[in-house]
């Protein structure tokens, strides 16, 4: 098959532009062709290990690589309430892992994903909410996380907590996440929870990797740093070096290092897509908490959720609504957290974050989800001739 890619640069160390470059290699692998369109950048073409990348491509210019270069599908990996009607691709060649990452799927979301041939939910709640939305044949495919990478590292948490100035007595939750300007990670009533957390466990501390301020992050982004200040909070909070995260130098290695230095690591977000820092976090040995809403109960195998309720709903600007957790619930799920942290159970709970997150490892979703997908998109091309492996036979030899 001729795949047109059309997300995040697999340059980009995010959790798009990481499963951009985790499944195009795989496909590639396969024996497909692929190119890789991202949404973000300069309009400028170059090229990583064979595959040709243009970035700031847009719909008009992607219809256009679709007619003129004869691709057979084009697939892509981010929001669709973006597009507008006039600018969507053809129905069949079009596929799209689709992000829910609101409570309940707008009528302009569904609107737009019934136009798409094949569309792949992220989670189980956007499968839900894509069929309440009125779109047929959802399928289902998670995304994953490198076990390779994604692990318990003891020498990793000694090494973090040191280079903090703290010791194994300190209670450390961590929070990762972009810096957007709606607070949609929900550091903001983290940090207040966190304020009170403290005054009970003077021995919590609490690290948030993201942006911490606006100078150093996209437009419209939150000065957190202010807020920490303004909390009282500022020899308490920790960030991660502010210059290789803005300049994108984030290793997943780096990062599993940092999850494993948390005790705990809390999303108190509006909203998910998917939610990658949760499934990470488990692998390497880490409970998490998180809210109640969207991919959070699916995702959460080994910790505690925040309560969310119809009174914390808000509406936002894509005609739909989410619930924000409040801070006296974020701090209700942390108290959980921190009495089973000084109970004989703690060791096997991060015995168990480890286990029951290895279905969503990339080799077991490759196998179980993304395979039969492709083995799809094959079928539908029928009866073109699929692209095989290489060295292999039609009779598979």
């Amino acid at each position: 098959m001729r795949i047109l890619w059309h997300s995040v640069s697999p340059l980009a160390s995010t959790g798009y532009g990481n499963c951009t470059k985790e499944l195009t290699r795989r496909i590639r692998a396969l024996g497909h062709f692929i190119r890789i369109g991202t949404k973000h950048g300069d309009h400028k073409w170059y090229e990583i290990d064979g595959v040709e990348i243009f970035d700031g491509v847009d719909t008009l210019f992607v219809n256009q690589m679709l007619e003129d270069e004869k691709f057979d599908y084009i697939f892509t990996m981010w929001d669709l309430w973006v597009i507008h009607e006039k600018r969507q691709y053809p129905k069949g060649k079009w596929v799209a892992s689709i992000p829910i990452d609101t409570e309940w799927i707008s009528a302009s979301l569904a609107g737009v994903s019934k136009n798409v041939g094949m569309p792949i939910a992220m989670s189980l709640h956007g499968k839900r909410e894509l069929e309440a939305g009125g779109v047929k044949d959802v399928l289902y495919a998670p995304l994953g996380f490198d076990d390779k990478v994604f692990k318990p590292l003891p020498e990793a948490r000694i090494a973090f907590r040191k280079e903090l100035g703290l010791t194994d007595e300190n209670f450390v939750i961590g929070s990762v996440g972009l810096n957007y300007g709606d607070d949609r990670k929900g550091f903001i009533p983290l940090l207040l929870a966190f304020k009170d957390f403290h005054e009970h466990h003077p021995e919590a501390r609490l690290f948030l990797h993201t942006a911490a301020n606006e100078r150093d992050t996209i437009a419209g982004g939150i000065n957190y740093h202010k807020v920490v200040v303004h909390l009282g909070l500022k020899d308490l909070v920790f960030w991660p070096d502010q210059a290789m995260l803005i300049q994108g130098r984030i290793d997943p290695g780096w990062l599993a290092e940092i999850y494993n230095g948390f005790d705990v690591m809390c999303l108190a977000t509006k909203g998910e897509g998917f939610g990658l820092p949760l499934i990470e976090a488990q692998a390497c040995g880490i409970p998490v908490v998180t809210t109640a809403t969207t991919s959070g109960p699916e995702l959460c195998k080994t910790g505690w959720l925040i309560e969310v309720d119809a009174d914390d709903k808000f509406w936002i600007g894509t005609e739909t609504w989410r619930l924000e957790p409040r801070p006296s619930n974020i701090l209700a799920a942390l108290e959980k957290a921190h009495v089973a942290w000084r109970s004989n159970l703690w060791t096997q709970m991060k015995q168990n974050a480890e286990t029951t997150i290895a279905a969503y490892s990339w080799d077991a979703v490759w196998e179980k989800y993304w395979l039969p997908i492709l083995g799809e998109m094959e079928a539908r091309l029928s009866p073109k001739t699929p692209c095989l492996p290489k060295g292999m036979n039609s009779e598979g030899i």
